[in-house]
């Protein structure tokens, strides 16, 4: 004997199926509550695996893995559709049991189901951007350097500075040893041209030689100017004036293929005489007074951002209660200028200096506590309105299968 729920998927079956075949007389009957009791089986059944596809994706698209989840989800669902779907091909390819086939029932079914999607791809649903975010102090701005070297000296964290202050000094061997190089190879080169026009009027040889030796000159001034440019680049001065603070700690456990030469911050004691490649932030200056989040946004939301919207700050170093804000303004970084790239690239954990174009939105908290950390990080949602469940699904596929963006 079929126990419970095979009944109950029996009955249930037999009812969906009287819609396009018109039923046997010699089907056993069961009782109405077993058909549905079998329906809510089903239906509990895709609810499940909704779940699993759901899990799947919070989990697995941060990673840029969306594409498998998605994939797991359409495996799930058509195992569930192909059962059905196979009967009625065997049913419509047997003689006998094709008679019993109701076409004009199909067709209303199949009226009906049509309807019933479009009314669903149609129907408004809350929208969300999700995205990164970060805690700055208000007006903040990132010291970056912009040339690789040995940091020798910086200033202490909480220091008070001035714009255009200086907030850490670099040197690199390379550029020291290449300046005194040139500077040697120039003064040769400006000895040898006197030399060549005092001779000039008696030696018609020297009158000869001259226009290569000045050419000489004036290339070895120039490469001795581009490296003092370089030089100069090594002394780090404050774009603004405020308060120091230290950028996001360095984790020692960062996947890399080389032996990381140090953690933390730049500006701790232990740091100094480490090595800083370009693009490395090395502080970051502010107003005390307060503090704001900005977000990252990705070039496929930015369309979706706006001033104006609510946005809810999930912060680890806040607990479990989000922050309410509003965002500001947005402003594009990354457009391509070194600085830029480097900025969104050192700001945002994940950031890979190969993304062009990157969008940061302030955000301006409803109520700011006293003891926020500056450079905590967390997430964020933003509410952006409603959207159909056909434009979001068509985002969706847009975003997992990374077809090109147009705004």
């Amino acid at each position: 004997t079929t126990n419970l729920w095979q009944r109950s998927r029996d009955a249930w079956h037999r009812w969906v199926s009287a819609l396009v075949l018109r039923p046997k007389s010699n089907e056993p009957r069961e009782p109405t509550w077993i058909g549905i009791y079998g329906a809510f089986s089903s239906a509990y059944m895709l609810l499940v695996l909704a779940t699993i596809a759901w899990a799947a994706a919070v989990a697995l698209k941060p990673l840029g893995l969306g594409v498998l989840a998605y994939g797991l989800g359409l495996v799930m669902f058509g195992s569930v559709i192909a059962g059905p779907a196979r009967q009625l091909r065997s049913t419509l390819s047997n003689p006998v049991r094709r008679r019993e086939f109701q076409p004009i029932s199909a067709f209303a079914l199949l009226c009906v189901l049509a309807l019933v999607g479009a009314l669903v791809w149609r129907m408004s649903i809350a929208d969300q951007v999700t995205c990164q975010a970060t805690v700055v102090p208000v007006g903040a701005r990132e010291v970056v350097t912009t040339i690789g070297g040995q940091l020798h000296t910086c200033v202490a964290p909480g220091t008070l500075v001035e714009q255009h202050d200086v907030v850490a000094e670099l040197t690199n061997p390379d550029i020291d040893l290449a300046t005194i190089e040139l500077a040697g190879e120039l003064e040769v080169a400006r000895l040898q041209v006197a030399q060549l026009e005092a001779l000039r009027a008696r030696d018609p040889k020297a009158n000869s030689e001259l226009p290569t030796v000045r050419s000489r000159r004036d290339e070895a001034q120039r490469r001795l100017t581009e490296l003092q440019s370089e030089a100069e680049r090594l002394t780090i001065r404050a774009p603004r004036g405020g308060l120091v603070f230290p950028p996001r700690d360095r984790s020692t456990t960062d996947e890399s293929i080389t032996l990381a030469t140090w953690s933390g911050s730049p500006l701790d004691a232990d740091n100094h005489g480490a090595w800083l490649d370009s693009g490395t932030t090395v502080a970051i200056i502010g107003s005390g007074e307060a503090a704001e989040v900005l977000l990252a946004i990705d070039e496929s939301d930015i369309e979706l951002i706006s001033p104006g919207q609510t946005v809810r700050v999930q912060l680890a170093a806040v607990g479990s209660k989000p922050l309410v804000g509003t965002i500001v303004d947005v402003a594009q970084i990354g457009t391509g200028e070194a600085n830029a790239q480097t900025q969104a690239h050192t700001r945002w954990p994940g950031a890979t200096p190969e993304i062009t174009t990157r969008y940061e939105a302030r955000v301006e908290l409803d109520e700011c506590p006293n003891d926020l950390p500056i450079d905590s990080g967390g997430r964020a949602k933003v509410d952006v309105g409603g959207i159909t469940v056909g434009a979001w699904i068509v985002r969706e596929l847009r975003d997992t299968l990374r077809l090109p963006y147009s705004p």
